[in-house]
């Protein structure tokens, strides 16, 4: 930032810290400003200007009395003269340069662009007077030349400088256009060989200037009877070209009304702006300062120079257009910060445009645009007052992050009589509900996320349009082969988001598709633009990476409308990994019509897709299926144990005993691990059985059981089953010395409740069905009996085949629901094994009333290990679904003890583990048994 003014004295703290520079602004040749009359010009702007008012000798005050009595000179004028005498700053630069940078240290005062850096020029030379101004010249060099004025804009332009503040000017008023004309003629001129200067290098570098508007020593009457802005900030009125780089500025009082003091803006309306300037409190510079006077040739005073100061820095309160203007000279910093890709004068019409209105409504002669309003001007301007071409080469400043991606946001709404022409790379986000001329994309990205209602052509030559709002075209749009229309979906029966007024012209180019959540476009047509007159051409391309690979997209013509249609894409199975996912997918790829589970279907990506299929397969019945296979071993386990311990002559009870009832309490829990087609299946039950038998004359035992039991079936993600089961068993049983051959049936009928969720976008059911199943198994185990002392070793074999029968079942709950047809599986087990039993009481190492047990079995299985569900959604293809695996080789351990609480009664406690590759479980049973 440049101050133009009486100098900066930068040794005030609140300059304090930062690379401030005093330009030096000096005639060519001239290297010193000691001498004031016919001196050349000479000013370094880092210290202020020093006025020197000389003491009289007793001999000239005489002279003045007879003046006073002469009528030549008035009492007043001389008192005045005599209340000065001394040498004193001119504080008025370093009041403004505080009022638009001083620092932020929590002391003292700060201003509008308090970060910023300071070049400081001093447009004034010091000045020396022996008398009072009425009757005496005051020596100074009136003003720099040209030549000067263009070496500090030199020196300004390397450094930086992008507006200086101009808080001078003269009292000229103009009372009208003609009277301001006629003095603006005069500017081409020697007399305002400065002023020429400072415009032609506005002009030459495009460095803004921010003048004050002039103040008043009489009070005005209202804020319309104001006079008029003066010569220096009416000077774009004399030279076109200057008008971008000129901006006036009025003082408001506190009131925000113009202050009795300030001019108007008047015939500078269109580049003027109102700020307070009212008791500004800023940096003020006083003190003592030594001088020593410089005489001429011929002895007289010719100027001085200064040989030592003390100054005071500290604040003072100021009033006027001159403390007004450095507020928004200031701001026009803050917005060079936060717009860094904008050059000066379009940072000059965001301060304009987003001005709060005062006064007549509009732009008027008083107030102008009205108050600067920094708040909104952050957000952008409010008009295109002209064509604006913004080349976004760079990132928005200030704290804000845009979301989305956005280089910056204009979130106000946008109207005026220009044009807005987009280039660079960047991102710029509209927000609000604009209304401008028309719009010239050439790169970048252009987004619109209001409703936007453009008053003329709108031409893509490149970049993308991001159409998130509404687009009306009141004229042509034109798309060629380098540009991208991004847009969202608008159903066919609603406006498009393009509107155009007159003719569409689509020469190629690529159409962009923005995902919508919740969308499910499979067999939609979509509106995406929609012209009044002709439309002629179409897209080149249609990019929809946003939306699944698993749809594709076409155009239709419609008239003058042009529309998208979705159709099929990318196969399903294409993105299935397993069995399963494939069986599912290809039964969803066979559907032809778009039904709502498809089009949920296809609007997944490839990585949402296996999840959705799992969740389709159902593959919680199979999977169900295997568990009841795998609890059989329950039953068929406790009626094995019955005939073997019935048998042992040590439990057997009196030899008269022939019958015996029994009770068990088995609980049973496990895990079907699953494959790379399943998922992990956990499994437990509960139960009880009771069972009654009787040994023929012969020897042979037979009995029967009877028995209920729960479980519950938790395929991972994919559903639970509940089940009831009712069992029945008979058996039979001879043992030969110490060979024994035991055998049986059962059967169970399962009672199944099954709940699964389908959830996926687009879909959101929970099924649930009822159905039963039926397990019938038949079994023998022949076993033989080596005894040794107290232990007994038995070596076993045991055969089972196991049949599952499941009837259909029918889901309810949604579309996704699967009616299945009824299965049968068939396994076939051979187990083989060895039991130990120890007697504590033969061993004399424990209780004569308890025997402890161990074993090891392995079991081979062979038949239907991975049973599998037939079923379909309705009006779909069958699909054959596998469940969890049973293991092919398994291992179990046996541990058991039997306490004899009486001579016919005992209890039974066993455990089992059973463990392979792919299934883990473990039971654990309580039994009770009473011969008689």
């Amino acid at each position: 930032m440049g101050v133009y003014d009486t100098g900066t004295d930068l040794r005030h703290s609140e300059f304090a810290g930062k690379p401030n520079i005093g330009v030096l602004m000096a005639d060519p040749g001239c290297i010193s400003g000691a001498v004031l009359e016919r001196g050349c010009f000479y000013t370094e702007g880092d210290r202020a200007v020093i006025n020197v008012i000389d003491s009289l000798p007793p001999e000239a005050l005489a002279n003045l009395e007879k003046l006073i009595a002469d009528g030549v000179l008035t009492r007043e004028q001389l008192n005045e003269y005599l209340g000065v005498v001394g040498a004193a700053y001119d504080a008025h630069g370093t009041h403004v340069a505080g009022t638009a940078l001083a620092n932020r240290d929590s002391s003292g005062v700060h201003g509008v662009a308090y970060a910023a850096n300071l070049s400081a020029v001093r447009k004034y030379s010091n000045a020396y007077l022996d008398g009072p101004i009425t009757i005496t010249d005051i020596l100074k060099v009136p003003f720099p030349t040209a030549a000067a004025v263009d070496a500090v804009y030199t020196q300004l332009h390397r450094q930086n400088v992008r507006v200086v503040n101009n808080s001078w000017g003269s009292a000229f008023s103009p009372a009208n256009e003609a009277e301001l004309d006629v003095a603006l003629s005069q500017t081409q001129t020697s007399n305002y060989s400065e002023l020429k200067a400072i415009a032609d290098n506005a002009i030459r570098y495009g460095i803004l200037q921010v003048w004050s508007a002039g103040n008043e020593t009489t009070a005005n009457d209202s804020p319309q009877t104001a006079p008029n802005a003066g010569l220096h900030p009416s000077l774009p009125r004399a030279i076109a070209a200057l008008e971008p780089y000129w901006l006036t500025v009025v003082n408001l009082n506190k009131e925000l009304t113009l202050s009795d003091s300030s001019k108007r803006c008047g015939f500078s309306k269109n580049w003027c702006l109102a700020a307070p300037g009212t008791d500004i409190n800023s940096s003020w510079i006083e003190g003592s300062i030594q001088t020593e006077n410089h005489y001429n040739q011929d002895g007289e005073i010719d100027g001085f120079a200064v040989t030592g100061d003390k100054p005071e820095l500290g604040y003072a309160l100021s009033t006027g257009t001159s403390t007004a203007a450095p507020h928004v000279t200031g701001g026009l910093v803050l917005l060079m910060e936060r717009f860094p890709y904008l050059d000066n004068p379009k940072i000059r019409d965001v301060l304009l445009t987003t001005a709060t209105d005062l006064g007549e409504p509009g732009v008027d002669d008083v107030y102008g645009w009205g108050l600067m309003n920094l708040k909104k001007a952050i957000d952008g301007p409010g008009q295109l007052r002209v064509d604006t071409s913004v080349n976004m080469d760079r990132p928005a400043g200030g704290a804000v992050v845009w979301q989305g991606g956005a280089w910056d946001d204009w979130r106000n709404d946008i109207s005026g009589p220009g044009r807005l022409e987009k280039t660079g790379i960047g991102w710029l986000r509209l927000s609000g509900n604009n209304s401008f001329a028309g719009a010239t994309l050439k790169q970048g990205i252009l987004e619109l996320d209001g409703v936007n209602n453009l008053k003329g052509d709108v031409k893509l030559d490149g970049g993308v349009l991001r159409l998130n709002g509404a687009l009306a075209v009141e004229g042509d749009y034109q798309q060629g082969s380098g540009a991208t229309l991004m847009t969202g979906l608008v159903a066919q029966a609603d406006p498009a988001k393009l509107q155009v007024s007159k003719q569409a012209s689509i020469t190629g180019g690529t159409l962009y598709l923005s995902g919508q959540p919740n969308s499910y476009p499979l067999g939609q047509r979509y509106s995406i633009l929609q012209a009044k007159g002709a439309l002629s051409g179409e897209f080149g391309s249609i990019d929809h990476r946003e939306f699944s690979p698993f749809l594709s997209v076409s155009q239709v013509r419609q008239g003058n409308d042009l529309l998208v249609e979705f159709g099929r894409g990318q196969s399903l199975v294409s993105a299935a990994g397993t069995a399963n996912q494939r069986v599912v997918a290809n039964a969803a790829d066979a559907q032809t019509l778009p039904s709502p589970l498809l089009q949920g279907l296809t609007a997944l990506f490839p990585q949402q897709a296996p999840s959705a299929l799992d969740q389709l397969s159902g593959e919680l019945h199979a999977s169900t299926q295997t568990v009841l296979i795998e609890n059989s071993r329950v039953l068929r386990q406790a009626v094995l144990d019955r005939q073997r311990l019935v048998q042992d002559s040590r439990t057997a009870g009196p030899e008269t005993a022939s019958r015996g009832v029994w009770v068990q309490l088995p609980r049973q829990s496990g895990q079907l691990v699953g494959d790379d087609n399943t998922t992990r299946t956990s499994h437990s039950s509960t139960g009880l059985l009771v069972g009654f038998d009787h040994q023929l004359e012969q020897g042979t035992r037979v009995g029967v059981v009877a028995g209920s039991g729960s479980s519950e079936v938790k395929a991972g993600p994919r559903g639970k089953a509940s089940v009831d089961t009712y069992q029945l068993a008979l058996h039979v049983g001879h043992t030969w010395d110490a060979f024994g051959l035991y055998g049986g049936i059962t059967y169970a009928q399962h009672e199944i409740q099954t709940k699964r969720r389908v959830s996926f976008p687009g879909v959101e059911n929970r099924l649930a069905a009822k159905y039963t199943s039926r397990t019938v198994q038949t079994f023998v185990e022949a076993n033989y009996k080596l005894s040794h002392d107290f232990w007994d070793w038995q070596p076993y074999l045991q055969l089972a085949n196991v049949q599952q029968r499941s009837e259909g079942f029918e889901e309810r709950g949604g579309l996704a629901a699967l009616r299945g047809k009824s299965s049968k599986e068939n396994v076939n087990l051979t187990i083989g094994g060895v039991r130990v039993n120890l007697d504590l009481g033969k061993a004399q190492i424990g209780p004569s009333w308890l025997s402890v047990r161990g074993g090891l079995a392995y079991t081979h299985a062979n038949g239907v290990l991975q049973p599998s569900t037939q079923a379909a959604w309705d009006g779909g293809r069958v699909m054959s679904v596998s469940g969890a695996p049973l293991d092919r080789l398994s291992t179990r351990l046996e541990l058991g003890a039997t306490a004899r609480l009486t001579r016919d009664s005992a209890l039974d406690l066993s455990f089992n583990r059973q463990q392979g590759e792919r299934t883990r479980d473990q039971s654990i049973a309580a039994q009770y048994s009473l011969q008689f």
